[in-house]
């Protein structure tokens, strides 16, 4: 009985674990949105900031944070009763379509914000030369895709969205080619060097590569030298 009991018990904590994850992908969602919308308001109507279409619609881009808050206020108050049932429940099931899928090889399946999986010849097709486009990425972390300038391929490598100072989403200004923190000024070049701070690193790398029978993109961790720096990288 005490073994039943204790299986139980170990059940229903990984059941909460998973949805409480599900509940930080939803936020994270929702501070895309937030984070672009408010990007779209600061830099005014000529300077766009595409940041792959996760953007709210046109009609919402002049949002206040205040305004941004109660949306994630209902948004949260809607999907917390689900989470929970999924928790007492012992079951993932609310939060299976939010939890990245991994390969054999420890690879993430990139997805877009729906959680839909990536496939490397539609999302070429969807895409111009030269786009950086959000995705979701290594452990649940908005990830930045890059197609090539002649658009024959996505780049090997992909750059962390989060802010190396404080860890703010980062959105691309496709006007300046740059990556600007909307937080406190930091800025990158398109590779994503620092150009100014108080960001004391570029962002971190992951690796890109296609699933070869399936065409998934895959996501992969970066352990090796940084090629920008030729150093190691600060984010092991």
């Amino acid at each position: 009985m005490e073994q039943s009991h204790a299986r139980s018990n170990r059940s229903g904590r990984t059941a909460m674990f998973q949805a409480m994850k599900t509940l930080r992908y939803a936020f994270f969602l929702l501070a895309i949105a937030g984070v672009q919308s408010w990007s779209f308001s600061f830099h005014g109507p000529h300077r766009s900031l595409d940041t792959t279409k996760l953007a709210l619609s046109s009609g919402n881009t002049n949002m206040d944070r205040r305004q941004l808050l109660h949306q994630i206020v209902l948004s949260t108050a809607t999907c917390a009763p689900l989470l929970i049932c999924a928790g007492k429940a012992g079951s993932a099931a609310f939060a299976a379509p939010l939890i990245p899928e991994t390969t054999k090889a420890t690879a993430t399946v990139a997805k877009d914000r729906f959680g839909s999986v990536l496939l490397a010849t539609q999302y070429l097709s969807s895409k111009p030369a030269g786009d950086r486009s959000l995705v979701l990425g290594l452990k649940d972390e908005p990830t930045y895709l890059i197609v090539n300038n002649d658009k024959s391929a996505i780049e090997d490598f992909a750059l962390n969205a989060e802010c190396s100072h404080l860890g703010c989403i980062v959105p691309w200004n496709e006007f300046e080619k740059k990556f600007e923190c909307p937080c406190h000024g930091s800025k990158y070049d398109a590779m994503g060097n620092v150009l100014r701070g108080p960001a004391p690193y570029a962002l971190s790398l992951a690796h890109v590569t296609t699933e070869e029978d399936t065409g998934r993109i895959l996501l992969s961790p970066w352990t090796e030298v940084d090629f920008r720096t030729n150093e190691s990288p600060w984010w092991k």
